[in-house]
């Protein structure tokens, strides 16, 4: 039987790389939560993260059901296109002195953005595209 280990979150240090508000990240970071348990540095990786894997996963399901290669590697390149788009759009942000609340709601849009191109490469991946796919 395997152990599972709890994450302990301790507010005011980020639960992924440990910054605090004493110490935070090289380059300066922001806490994105109330919790204060997430920074923006962190929090613009693990979305990067999850995004990823359920861009591997659904690749991985796609080669069961006979795409080539070539064409896995396509999708794959493209949802890695955008989401280094995103994670500059978010680092931009992050540059701004710009107030919570604007920068939260400008974020939220670019996740927005970000998913519904997700959303397109994916559809390329399970039903083949009517139309050359453009990703900005």
């Amino acid at each position: 039987m395997t152990a599972v280990t709890t994450l302990v979150l301790t507010p005011g240090t980020c639960k992924f790389c440990g910054c605090t508000d004493a110490q935070a990240c090289a380059g300066g970071c922001a806490w994105i939560d109330e919790s204060r348990t997430i920074c923006t540095r962190c929090d613009s990786a693990e979305s990067m993260a999850l995004a990823y894997t359920a861009l591997f996963e659904a690749v991985a399901r796609q080669t069961w059901r006979g795409l080539s290669p070539a064409e896995a590697q396509a999708i794959v390149v493209l949802g890695s296109r955008r989401l280094i788009e995103f994670q500059r759009e978010l680092e931009a942000l992050d540059a701004q002195a710009l107030p919570p609340e604007v920068q939260n709601r400008l974020r939220t849009e670019a996740a927005e953005r970000a998913d519904a191109d997700a959303t397109a490469i994916l559809q390329r991946l399970l039903m083949g595209p009517p139309a050359p796919l453009v990703v900005p």
